[in-house]
């Protein structure tokens, strides 16, 4: 799996502890949660009653229409006032979602690893994505190999307007995943 459940969840945990109330707003409809024994509030409870926790964890799945869209930034306009940091996870077909939703943020993070037809993928979307004064920053997940293969494969040789990240393999969250604990 890429990491699109667990690296942003653990990112915007940590960021919780900087003393920021976070939200995180997971529309893939395939967040793996519960396989990390990670407890969330699913988004249709959510966007019902607004509901404000220092970390609020809301999952769910979100119809690919930009009115889906549209209902989603005026909820995240309402939330914006309580949290400081609001991350929302998409799917890379997802993207009527995020081309209605990316108008409105500050950088974009694109999570791969290194298996070869994701990184084709993800070149594709990171292509599309041409937002004016968006941060952009790419995440390579298990990645225990130098990265100039990968910048290549994804297009980004010559760009500077990236930063790219890596995350190694990390035995404790294979661990937590297939043993199901936090």
């Amino acid at each position: 799996s890429v990491g699109r459940t667990i690296l942003p969840y653990l990112l915007s945990r940590y960021k919780s502890r900087q003393n920021a109330n976070v939200l995180v707003l997971d529309l893939t409809g395939t967040a793996k949660y519960t396989q990390y024994g990670i407890q969330y509030t699913a988004l249709d409870t959510y966007l019902t009653g607004l509901h404000q926790k220092e970390f609020m964890l809301v999952a769910g799945s979100l119809e690919n229409s930009v009115a889906a869209a549209q209902r989603i930034v005026t909820t995240l306009l309402k939330a914006a006032d309580y949290y400081r940091v609001i991350n929302v996870i998409l799917d890379v077909d997802q993207r009527e979602l995020f081309e209605t939703i990316a108008q409105d943020v500050l950088s974009v993070n694109f999570i791969v690893d290194t298996n070869i037809s994701r990184i084709e993928r993800m070149r594709n979307v990171i292509e599309r994505c041409n937002i004016p004064n968006v941060g952009r920053r790419v995440i390579i997940n298990k990645c225990d190999v130098p990265i100039r293969p990968i910048i290549s494969k994804l297009g980004l040789d010559d760009k500077i307007d990236y930063q790219i990240c890596t995350v190694p393999t990390v035995p404790t969250i294979i661990d937590a995943g297939l043993n199901g604990y936090n």
